[in-house]
């Protein structure tokens, strides 16, 4: 992850980055982005949400809270591969040979298996480079919390406002057998540029669907940001549907970690482009529990 900054932008590095590269000449390992650093904040009208009332409104560090929870919840670390932990105990001069080698994506999960808890594990699609950004222009700061059995529907538009980040901070903790619909328009009512975005974290417990629907039609001027990082307990349904109509430069990723048995994410992506309008898309499903399925 690195970003630069110059005195014109900041240029985010390894947006969308596949976790292991391919052939460099596919243009595919990563992207990158320049954001003006003149870009004001939004005002906090730029984010608008519909839905969320006292019975859903999640305190400020509820995701975190579920997520530190989940090391609980899961405290074994499963059976990795080969060149773990058991295998580099074993390597003696006579027996170095035995031992596989591993590549640098092996050894990074490798250790994710065997060291990292679920909170340290998790991620989002576009990295961490434009995670921080996102995070730290956040417009609005949203914490949906679902409580068992209960299902809530909720909206949050994001309107483009000139020669600004508008940015919606999305947290979703799903309780047992929750449910949530959640609405996310990024659109551009008025004429200017800027970055309109979201960054969205799930964490859904065990057996709760969360069904999201992201739509983005904004025009030519403006750069899009959509980010989620998802983690599924046992039984945890998320159903997501990627809507990508409008412009210059988006750039979508979502990330999920899969460690509950029986888990599920389904992912459905539309979109349209023309002229010299940029499109990256980058989802990465770690399925790391048993007869999990994307």
């Amino acid at each position: 992850m690195k970003q630069e900054t110059n005195a014109a932008a900041t240029t985010l590095e390894q947006v969308n980055a596949m976790p292991a590269a391919t052939w460099g000449w596919l243009k595919m390992n990563q992207t990158k982005l320049e954001l003006s650093d003149e870009l004001a904040a939004a005002p906090a009208e730029a984010v608008e949400v519909e839905g969320l009332g006292e019975q859903f409104s999640g305190a400020a560090d509820a995701f975190g809270t579920a997520m530190n929870a989940m090391a609980e919840r899961f405290p074994e670390r499963r059976a990795s591969a080969p060149g773990d932990a058991a295998d580099r105990a074993r390597i003696t001069p006579e027996t170095e040979l035995d031992v596989p080698a591993t590549s640098v994506y092996q050894a990074g999960a490798i250790k994710l298996e065997e060291e990292l808890s679920p909170a340290e594990a998790f991620e989002t699609g576009l990295g961490e480079a434009a995670y921080a950004y996102l995070a730290e222009h956040a417009t609005k700061r949203i914490v949906i919390d679902v409580p068992a059995y209960q299902h809530a529907t909720v909206t949050v538009r994001v309107s483009g406002v000139d020669a600004a980040a508008a940015i919606a901070a999305i947290d979703i903790v799903a309780r047992p057998q929750a449910t949530l619909d959640l609405h996310i328009a990024l659109d551009s009512p008025v004429t200017g540029e800027g970055v309109v975005g979201s960054v969205l974290r799930v964490c859904a417990h065990e057996y709760a669907t969360v069904n999201v629907t992201c739509t983005q039609t904004l025009d030519d001027s403006w750069i899009a940001l959509d980010d989620t990082g998802l983690f599924l307990d046992e039984g945890a349904r998320v159903n997501v549907q990627h809507t990508v109509l409008g412009a210059g430069a988006s750039a979508t990723g979502l990330a999920g970690d899969l460690l509950g048995d029986t888990a599920k994410v389904t992912i459905d992506t539309d979109y349209l482009g023309a002229r010299e309008q940029v499109r990256d898309f980058n989802y990465e499903l770690r399925h790391r529990g048993r007869k999990t399925e994307c």
